[in-house]
């Protein structure tokens, strides 16, 4: 009795196999004599194996669709742009989201330096700074500053918080020296207040009262604006060490 079997290899037709013979043959001319016991085997490997390609394929796709959230269909073609170098700025902002939204930080990380070396964007340095400083990485994030400034950077906002990196780390001449580049390269219409009081305040912890009074003096000679801030402190530096003018033209008389 012949029985509708295994698929022929040569033409992918089903085999009609005499189980009295134990041979099969198709329309295409092909025939074996091939114990069947040897043919269903054969089969049976053969889908087992598609089957288990087709798991795999599914498990890779539920794996990197749980790895990638809401960007898994974008984040292919993302990294192929940055792989072979045609990745915008706007192509690596969109892989550190990515990144940020899956809690990939390395991944951050190695995107913003890839975007350094794809663009020479300084900036891209200092934003790794700032994750830096998210992650409360202190140490690294003064690496990442310090590099902004030796390669050419020169925003006195990242000043600013270099300057705050370098207080945490207990460097604080490191400090004041940042927060004084700050304010000589602050935009003039705009008060360096921030970079001020930074520094004002570790004069206080110094102990450097007079520094930290004059500090407070120059600022507000800097600008009629300027007058409204530190006065908490100007009134208690008074009281440590006597009353002063508080313009420094009066106060050098």
């Amino acid at each position: 009795m012949y029985h509708l079997s295994p698929i022929c290899p040569q033409c992918s037709s089903e085999l009609i196999c005499d189980h009295e013979t134990n041979s099969a043959i198709c329309g295409c001319g092909y025939s074996t004599n091939t114990p069947l016991s040897k043919v269903y085997e054969k089969r049976s490997r053969s889908l087992k194996k598609f089957y288990a390609i087709g798991a795999l394929t599914v498990l890779a796709l539920y794996m990197h669709l749980m790895s990638w959230g809401s960007y898994a269909t974008q984040i292919p073609g993302l990294k192929l742009s940055a792989m072979i170098g045609t990745a915008t700025p706007a192509t690596y902002q969109t892989i550190v989201d990515a990144c940020m939204q899956q809690n990939k930080w390395v991944c951050v990380q190695d995107t913003y330096l890839s975007w350094y070396k794809a663009t020479g964007d300084v900036e891209t340095i200092a934003k790794l700074g700032h994750f830096r400083v998210l992650l409360k990485d202190y140490v690294n994030a003064a690496k990442a500053y310090e590099s902004y400034y030796r390669i050419g950077g020169k925003d006195p906002a990242v000043a600013v918080q270099y300057g705050l990196v370098l207080e945490k780390n207990n460097d604080l001449d490191g400090a004041l020296k940042y927060f004084g580049i700050a304010i000589q390269t602050s935009d003039p219409g705009k008060l360096p207040a921030q970079a001020t009081g930074e520094i004002v305040q570790i004069l206080l912890k110094q102990q450097k009262f007079e520094q930290a009074r004059e500090t407070i003096i120059g600022f507000w000679d800097s600008a009629e604006n300027a007058k409204g801030y530190f006065n908490t402190e100007f009134d208690m530096l008074n009281k440590q060490l006597g009353p002063v003018s508080r313009s420094s033209k009066v106060a050098k008389r």
